[in-house]
């Protein structure tokens, strides 16, 4: 596991409070139904929602990509920003790592990298 995070400002510098984030992994299903981590005998299914704190963090941990079958999964990330229904989305690739904290900025897919079948 890994923790991943993201800190979120307004364009002035103030945090951004109230954005929801939704996190699910996605994967080519014409290869598998389900995405498993075969060591520790689990599905992966669903999405997982956070919201943002006073500062404008939030963070969850994550399974590393790289434990995830089948491979090359990703995680879709969508920020929506409750006052203005404003959504980021974007993709994340979560390596294993000796120091497991990451800023979602230093593991995002670049968008000519995010597969097809996303």
């Amino acid at each position: 596991m890994a923790t991943v995070f993201n800190n979120i400002d307004r364009v002035a510098g103030d945090p951004l409070t109230s954005v929801v984030v939704s996190i699910s992994l996605v994967w080519d299903t014409s290869i598998s139904a389900v995405a498993k981590v075969e060591d520790e005998d689990t599905m992966v299914r669903g999405h997982y929602g956070v919201e943002s704190d006073a500062d404008g963090h939030w963070e969850i941990d994550l399974v590393h990509n790289d434990e995830i079958t089948p491979a090359d999964s990703i995680y879709k990330v969508s920020e929506r920003i409750t006052s203005s229904n404003d959504i980021a989305t974007y993709y994340i690739s979560v390596p294993n790592s000796a120091t497991p904290t990451f800023w979602v900025g230093d593991i995002m897919v670049a968008p000519g990298d995010v597969p097809s079948w996303v």
